[in-house]
């Protein structure tokens, strides 16, 4: 029954929204020049948007730890606090922005990067 029971909470780990910003996080490690983000919206406008990808790509090299809070869903789309804490005590905090496409939720980067942004 246990492994039955981590099993299904294994799965349902990879398939909510923090899962696509977990997704888009190793996208930006990966591809520190943008060519592939994971699952994101499709951009209007990546210039907008590459500030707010380098910023959170160069908080993640440095080692900060990402701590997921609230999260809202009003189907299709979905709110997430995400914090990302550096080890000399910085905080930066975002408020994402996904939408659910067939199935599969996606962060909306530019409405993310346009969001509120809060460094303490």
């Amino acid at each position: 029954m246990s492994i039955l029971t981590l099993a299904v909470f294994g799965q349902a780990q990879n398939t909510g929204p923090e899962s696509a910003i977990r997704q888009y996080h190793q996208a930006l490690l990966a591809s520190p020049a943008g060519e592939d983000l994971g699952p994101v919206i499709p951009q209007q406008n990546p210039g907008a948007t590459q500030p707010f990808n380098q910023l959170i790509g160069q908080l993640l090299r440095a080692g900060a730890q990402v701590r997921f809070g609230r999260i809202t869903k009003q189907l299709p789309d979905a709110t997430v606090e995400v914090a990302y804490l550096r080890p000399n005590g910085e905080t930066w905090a975002f408020l994402y922005v996904l939408r659910r496409e067939q199935g599969v939720w996606r962060v909306d980067v530019e409405q993310t990067a346009r969001g509120s942004l809060n460094r303490s």
